[in-house]
């Protein structure tokens, strides 16, 4: 079975760094929406994004079948390793908690856990944090269903995307080079394993930014 490992730069996974000062950063706030049908309100939709990067477009990248992560570890320990968002700060998941021997050691990330947009994970014991990197997740439309979402819609169908979490205006670098996400996203509106709706939206700089996505 094909392995694509996170430390190496392949498939939809890419490690970088940030590199763009905070200055030069517009101010976005945050970016809110409801989602309705036959003008009632759509509750317990998933929420997914897709980013729109500079170069790189809104450009869908294959999947791998695995998603691993290599270290190296000095000491018998229990291990835990977290999920989390860039901006956040706190983790989304945790979804490996177990002990583990000296050596090199390779973990699989489930594939329902990577959603689109920046992620990152961390590695640590009771007593240390072993390492914390950031990814990138870009996964085709068809995957999108049944991977965890970026948020759900209310009672009223109304969601919030947070900003920070969208990472608009940073710049990073890969190894395959320099990177900026912009202004423009993509929304996806998910129910019954099935993409519902797709809307292409601008975010602006310091005003409120509100989405209306009405299904078909």
């Amino acid at each position: 079975m094909k392995h694509i490992h996170l430390l190496v730069l392949s498939g939809f996974i890419l490690f970088f760094t940030s590199c763009i000062n905070d200055k030069d950063i517009p101010v976005y706030e945050e970016v809110e929406g409801v989602v309705l049908e036959n003008g009632q309100a759509v509750s317990n939709a998933d929420i997914h994004i897709r980013n729109h990067f500079n170069p790189g477009g809104f450009s869908q990248e294959n999947a791998a079948e695995e998603y691993t992560i290599n270290f190296t570890i000095q000491s018998e320990a229990v291990y835990t390793i977290s999920l989390f968002r860039h901006g956040a700060d706190s983790i989304f998941y945790t979804f490996f908690d177990d002990t583990l021997a000296p050596g090199n050691q390779e973990i699989i990330i489930p594939d329902s856990l990577l959603t689109n947009g920046i992620l990152g994970y961390e590695i640590e014991t009771n007593q240390d944090l072993v390492t914390r990197n950031l990814f990138l997740v870009n996964k085709p439309d068809s995957l999108l269903p049944g991977s965890f979402p970026f948020t759900t819609t209310n009672a009223l169908g109304e969601f919030t995307l947070n900003q920070n979490y969208l990472a608009l205006g940073l710049g990073f670098r890969s190894i395959d080079g320099f990177f900026e996400v912009t202004d423009s996203l993509q929304i996806y509106v998910v129910q019954d394993s099935s993409i519902q709706a797709k809307r292409t939206v601008e975010v602006k700089p310091n005003k409120s930014n509100f989405f209306e996505i009405v299904l078909d």
